[in-house]
């Protein structure tokens, strides 16, 4: 089953259910997934899983945003609403991969690519990315390339 179909499925279950937090994180998402069509010009195609997976890491980057903001603000109660919402968005997401797991494709790719130092941080990220698209964590694997490259 394809994602997008998963999701949709998974709205109506939550209809039926009477579960409205599941049902507003499900409109919202499918509403994210419609927008990026809108703009990427895919509506009768559709979405694929990698571009709906795209999708899903923005929502769940907005929530972890408004986590951090609503403890800071000390609204304890809204921070705990979004981390509920997280909770429900990762279940679409691939496993991550491990930070040694990283590590070893970043040695890969340094070996490979040769880069003469942090100005071809760029291209080193760049081809990491394309690499491990959905299963890492950019601002680690910024983190980690760094590291290697100093």
């Amino acid at each position: 089953m394809a994602l997008k179909d998963q999701i949709l499925e998974d709205l109506k279950q939550a209809m039926k259910a009477r579960e409205s937090d599941k049902v507003i994180v499900f409109r919202t998402l499918n509403s994210a997934i419609k927008n990026k069509e809108i703009e990427l010009n895919k509506r009768e195609n559709g979405l694929n899983d990698d571009e709906i997976i795209s999708v899903i890491k923005k929502e769940v980057k907005k929530r972890k945003d408004a986590i951090f903001e609503y403890q800071k603000g000390g609204r304890k109660e809204l921070s705990q609403k979004e981390e509920q919402e997280l909770k429900i968005l990762r279940k679409y997401l691939p496993e991550e991969m491990s930070k040694k797991q990283i590590e070893n494709e970043v040695n890969k790719t340094i070996k490979e690519l040769n880069p003469k130092g942090t100005e071809d941080f760029g291209r080193v990220m760049k081809a990491i990315m394309n690499k491990l698209k959905n299963r890492v964590d950019g601002a680690l694997v910024n983190k980690i390339i760094k590291e290697k490259l100093n």
